[in-house]
């Protein structure tokens, strides 16, 4: 009898500290959950205030503003050329100081963003705003510089590319 009270005891003892060992485990598992949670947390932030916004209110760069305009410009003229395309990367890479790669991502970044755009037009207003806010006047009349190249890439500018740099430089002031 007395041995049997031991083993049991013995076993007792040991599914206790099991229980324990237990308990434990689910406290580091909930501490390793926290602390993901917490080092996650400027990346939800960011997530949630953009949520709600589509497209270009996503736009938060000038140099985002900058392409998505000459890409405007060269939609307005018809389907996008590859020499236009080429100018937009070039205007990029030599005005913003940006390696190729770069601003072949940014001119992806910005069609992507734009995709749902009704026409080539829609976003000049909002662009223009945007750039007021962040840009200086001289950076503005290069902008229009590099607007016009790319309308004039194909030849001479559509009406609807006319149409979009005077509209631009009527809402910057220029």
């Amino acid at each position: 009898m007395a041995m049997l009270i031991g083993l049991l005891t013995i076993i007792g003892g040991i599914a206790a500290l099991m229980w324990k060992v237990s308990l434990g485990i689910q406290a580091a598992k909930e501490i390793h959950g926290v602390a993901k949670e917490v080092a996650n947390l400027p990346r939800k932030m960011k997530f949630r205030s953009q949520t709600g916004k589509d497209g270009i209110q996503l736009i938060t760069d000038p140099r985002e503003a900058a392409a998505l305009l000459m890409l405007s410009v060269a939609r307005a003229g018809g389907q996008v050329t590859k020499s236009q395309k080429d100018t937009i990367i070039n205007q990029i890479t030599g005005r913003f100081e940006l390696p190729t790669t770069n601003a072949e991502e940014l001119l992806t970044h910005v069609s992507w963003l734009s995709k749902d755009l009704p026409d080539a037009d829609s976003a000049i207003e909002k662009m223009s705003k945007f750039l007021l806010q962040h840009v200086s006047n001289k950076e503005l009349i290069e902008l229009e510089d590099m607007l016009m190249q790319v309308a004039h890439i194909v030849g001479k500018p559509t009406s609807a590319q006319k149409q979009i740099l005077n509209k631009f430089a009527k809402q910057v002031g220029i």
